[in-house]
């Protein structure tokens, strides 16, 4: 249970970088929809509220996928130079760890709650929570 907490905390927070880009890309779109490009807002602004939203369902959808073995998502969502470091301190990459990740068949359920962004920048964010 606890490495599959910790592989889930892994990949969100290794795809904040993509979905910071994305989520910056989208509001600003969506948001700036015809309005001059003087009245746009600086890069440096993030929409903490909607990125905070954005992660928790990211950290939900890695969860999913991680507790039941769903490895083309999980794939989808990290780098192919992707290196992470498993819960006893060992380093893993990609491979290594799509092909240590198998279905839960122990936990019955669980919920991702007290979600806070810690902090963002247009490159990266860190988000923070309790599984």
């Amino acid at each position: 249970m606890k490495s599959i907490l910790t592989l889930a905390v892994l990949f969100a927070a290794l795809s904040l970088c993509n979905l910071t880009d994305k989520s910056k890309r989208d509001a600003n779109s969506n948001a700036n929809e015809g309005v001059s490009n003087s009245s746009k807002p600086a890069n440096s602004e993030i929409d903490r509220v909607a990125l905070t939203i954005e992660l928790m369902k990211l950290e939900n959808q890695l969860t999913t996928a991680a507790f039941a073995g769903d490895l083309s998502t999980l794939a989808n969502y990290l780098d192919d130079d992707y290196l992470g470091t498993t819960a006893d301190g060992k380093s893993q990459n990609k491979n290594q760890l799509l092909s240590s990740t198998e279905p839960d068949k122990v936990t019955r359920s669980w919920k991702i709650t007290d979600g806070e962004l810690v902090s963002a920048t247009e490159n990266s964010a860190v988000h923070s929570g309790r599984a």
